[in-house]
């Protein structure tokens, strides 16, 4: 019974390691199809003459994100404030990323499309800086939480033994 607790602990920290490594590398994916989505949004915008509500959705389509398929199907209703701060909302970003990511809304369909264009340009810059940011921190940690999670756990099974 004492093997068993002690495996069980064990698996437990090393899974806790291995899923905080994970949401990290989760995270630099996120911004790289971020940063995807607004290339397109940009093409959309800049070269076809899309609406923001057939943008959004080709932007989703092509990177993969719901985020902004959510705001593109409550856009109508709401308007581009508020669908894209409901849609950053329930995407369950940080604090950090969600102040980046609610920028986006701030000229969207405010301006002409030109000044939509760069906007969109700045935020892909701010978005790309953060991606290399989050790619450092998974690059510097992520091995560490791994085997420091393998670690714990056998150390916690040693003193409890």
């Amino acid at each position: 019974m004492r093997v068993f607790g002690a495996a069980m602990i064990l698996c437990a920290f090393t899974a806790g390691g291995f899923l905080i490594s994970v949401e990290m590398r989760r995270r630099c994916t996120f911004w790289e199809r971020f940063i995807t989505a607004l290339e397109m949004l940009k093409a959309e915008i800049g070269y076809n003459g899309s609406d923001l509500k057939k943008a959004f959705a080709a932007a989703s389509e092509v990177s993969g994100l719901k985020l902004f398929e959510r705001a593109a199907d409550r856009l109508s209703e709401l308007g581009i404030d508020a669908a894209w701060a409901e849609a950053v909302r329930e995407g369950g970003a940080n604090t950090e990323d969600m102040k980046l990511l609610l920028l986006l809304s701030s000229r969207l369909g405010k301006t002409d499309v030109d000044g939509q264009l760069k906007h969109i340009e700045y935020i892909s810059s701010l978005a790309e800086e953060t991606r290399a940011k989050a790619e450092n921190i998974y690059m510097e940690k992520g091995a560490l939480f791994r085997r420091g999670g393998i670690l714990v756990g056998i150390f916690v099974v040693l003193v409890l033994i």
